[in-house]
């Protein structure tokens, strides 16, 4: 049997969004996104797989980032996918997180309310995406790269997974 990408796509849609229902139509606020953020959604979670097998081998500790996590869950502009949920990349690195763990997860995004979202919902994930502490934390784009350089025994060992494009001054 050949490998279908279509097939393989589409189950893992099924799969991750399977793994939301319990926040799926929590009725709070959801992080901007479009149908091609699924694409890259799941580009991030078939990096993650792979990655952190890798990082084992070489490192005793290996750390995700992400300066922009949002809410944690997507919503859709398009009328026809405008009633659906997607996990965002904060949920997409937490659920797998069973599976594929990071040392340490650094969350953060400019958005309070934002923040506190992402903080419920993964405390309502929690059979789902562990024990860990995720602590994601307001802080701006800016202050989270200084963060990271200010760790400098931890600067070669991050895998910087930053979702969206920021412009640096």
């Amino acid at each position: 049997m050949t490998f279908d990408p279509y097939v393989w796509s589409k189950n893992k849609i099924e799969e991750l969004v399977n793994k939301i229902t319990i926040i799926k139509n929590d009725g709070q606020p959801v992080s901007p996104g479009q149908i091609w953020s699924i694409k890259k959604l799941l580009v991030l979670d078939y990096y993650i797989g792979g990655s952190v097998n890798i990082f084992k081998k070489y490192f005793a500790n290996w750390f995700y980032v992400d300066t922009h996590c949002g809410s944690g869950l997507i919503g859709f502009k398009e009328a026809e996918l405008i009633n659906e949920r997607f996990p965002g990349s904060p949920l997409i690195a937490a659920l797998r997180n069973i599976t594929s763990p990071f040392t340490d997860y650094f969350l953060s995004d400019n958005n309070s309310p934002a923040i506190a979202k992402l903080e419920q919902r993964l405390s309502n994930l929690r059979p789902s995406v562990g024990t860990v502490n995720y602590k994601p934390i307001l802080r701006n784009f800016d202050d989270s790269v200084a963060f990271v350089e200010s760790k400098s025994e931890m600067v070669m060992r991050f895998s910087f997974l930053l979702i969206q494009l920021a412009l640096l001054k």
